[in-house]
């Protein structure tokens, strides 16, 4: 009898009445690999469609079930994201670009919200 794949059961997440089911590993590394590999299989394979349903079954997921998890959501967009640009580095890798990137916009955020700017600087006054 030839080996199957472990059911993915467990970590189907149902959606609009089990309608639209959402697949969330609680494992990070597989997180990892499956947003990613799924957004280089969408790439590969020109599946528009799947596109579609993706953003709606994660913002769902994210948005509704997880009430407002935006951080969740922005995570699978930029996993899903590296996987569509063929960006296959290591998960540490694209962890600590990610985490440098929000360190920079919150650094941005504060300076706007304090009034130092990086534009501030540039203004005349003529």
């Amino acid at each position: 009898m030839p080996a199957s794949a472990p059911s993915g059961a467990a970590e189907t997440v149902p959606l609009v009445r089990g309608r639209l089911p959402a697949v969330m590993p609680s494992d990070p590394g597989k997180q990892f690999h499956f947003f990613r590999n799924r957004g280089y299989l969408i790439q590969r394979h020109r599946l528009a469609a799947q596109v579609l349903h993706d953003i709606l079954r994660y913002s769902l997921l994210f948005l509704v079930v997880r009430r407002g998890d935006w951080r969740g959501l922005q995570h699978w967009f930029r996993l899903t994201l590296a996987g569509f640009r063929e960006d296959f580095r290591p998960m540490e890798q694209l962890e600590e670009i990610g985490t440098a990137q929000l360190r920079l916009r919150a650094a941005r955020s504060e300076n706007r919200r304090h009034g130092t700017d990086d534009h501030a600087h540039h203004r005349s006054d003529a």
